[in-house]
Parts: C-alpha cells; structure tokens; sequence
C-alpha cells in the first residue's frame, strides 16, 4: 500500500504515517555490518517526478537494503564504497546496470 493509502485506512495524516516510516526505517538501518556483504545488488529509482532519483544498495543474500543515497551515478555511490573499504567486506558478487564506479574498487 502507498502512505497515502495507508493514512486513509487509518483516518490519519499522511505526514504522520511518513514520520512513522522514516523512525523505522533509522531504526532498521543504524547499524548496519557492511563487513557481512557478500553479495550486493545496486540500483537506481526514481522517487519524485523531475528527476528526483535514489540509488540502493541491497544485500542479495538477506534481501535487506543496506545503502540509500539521493540522486544516481557513481557520485550516489562515494559513501557507501569508503563503509565498505572501512569494514573490509569481502564481497564476491555485484549485480547493477552500470558499472563504471565499481570497477575502482
């Protein structure tokens, strides 16, 4: 369901149900180990018309998101490879659509 759904079956607020989300979603994510990464899946979407885009990192082992940064391309990318150099993560599989940032590390 969309939050704008949600809020209707609940007879709240969509911004309350937003405020909701984005408390579990820092909950979910705080500690993430970068250093357990085997295998990773990235890719872009796009949550906003006019070009509003957000690039994911998944892990594909436990199919949990452990990166997401605004906009695309390797720029969206810088924070999550210096985590992952950090942990020492020994990753053996990427799956993307571009592969132009990855081929540094």
């Amino acid at each position: 369901m969309t939050i704008k759904d949600i809020a209707s079956h609940l007879n709240t607020s969509w911004d309350l149900i937003k405020s909701i989300q984005k408390e579990d979603f820092k909950r979910k994510y705080k500690n993430i180990k970068f250093g357990k990464l085997k295998r990773i899946g990235i890719d872009e979407i796009s949550i906003a018309k006019g070009h509003k885009d957000m690039t994911i990192v998944m892990d594909l082992d436990s199919g949990k998101i452990v990166y997401a940064n605004k906009g695309k391309g390797s720029d969206s990318l810088t924070e999550f490879f210096k985590k992952l150099k950090a942990s020492k993560a020994k990753i053996k599989a990427v799956s993307m659509a571009f592969i132009k940032k990855t081929e540094k590390y």
